[in-house]
């Protein structure tokens, strides 16, 4: 996603361009780097190297996607994209980073949540979504898989729920933090039958 120029004062010519040479490079590693589709990709930006924020630490799924993602980008646009992780606040500091950096298309930010889900969970954010992003493109679609213990008794998906209901004040689970893909998944699944650690959530009935 890139920073709205719309809001700017005087929105740079370059944001435009930006985005179609981001969208033409991501249709490029779809299309697996042909000949044909590079020939055809935009070349008036980036101008100068251009900020990948991912709002999590280092390790984790968005930034690994974003490493291997925007390295044949880079290649292929003939600048570099430097992978700049600013975590913290469930996300909202890095998507407030881009938020707040000049309007000129050379700040992406490599992230979804903090557009989709923390609007509804954080009143008060630096940003506002809808005003200050425009996406570009979606990287990739990612199974949220649900583990237990090799020692658990659980061996599909309805084993946890049984034991939860067996187990006085239901079971304990952990989750990348509040907000998170995992922490949604985990209770749209198991809200009545799981709790967390620290009271962040309560058992539903």
């Amino acid at each position: 996603m890139q920073r709205n120029p719309d809001n700017a004062a005087a929105p740079s010519a370059s944001y435009g361009a930006g985005r179609r040479s981001l969208l033409a490079a991501g249709a490029l590693l779809l299309a697996g780097g042909s000949r044909h589709a590079s020939a055809q990709a935009p070349t008036a930006w980036p101008t100068r190297p251009v900020r990948v924020v991912v709002p999590y630490p280092p390790g984790g799924t968005a930034d690994l996607v974003a490493r291997i993602l925007f390295e044949p980008v880079s290649r292929r646009l003939g600048q570099p994209f430097v992978i700049e992780n600013r975590s913290g606040a469930t996300g909202t500091i890095g998507a407030g980073a881009v938020a707040q950096a000049a309007p000129v298309g050379h700040a992406v930010l490599h992230d979804a949540t903090g557009l989709s889900v923390i609007p509804a969970l954080f009143p008060r954010l630096p940003y506002a979504p809808t005003r200050d992003f425009v996406p570009v493109f979606r990287a990739i679609t990612a199974p949220q898989p649900v583990l237990v213990p090799a020692s658990s008794k659980a061996q599909d998906v309805a084993g946890p729920i049984a034991l939860g209901k067996a187990a006085p004040g239901g079971l304990d689970g952990a989750s990348a933090g509040s907000g998170s893909v995992q922490h949604l998944v985990r209770h749209c699944h198991v809200i009545r039958l799981w709790t967390e650690r620290g009271g962040q959530a309560k058992r539903a009935g």
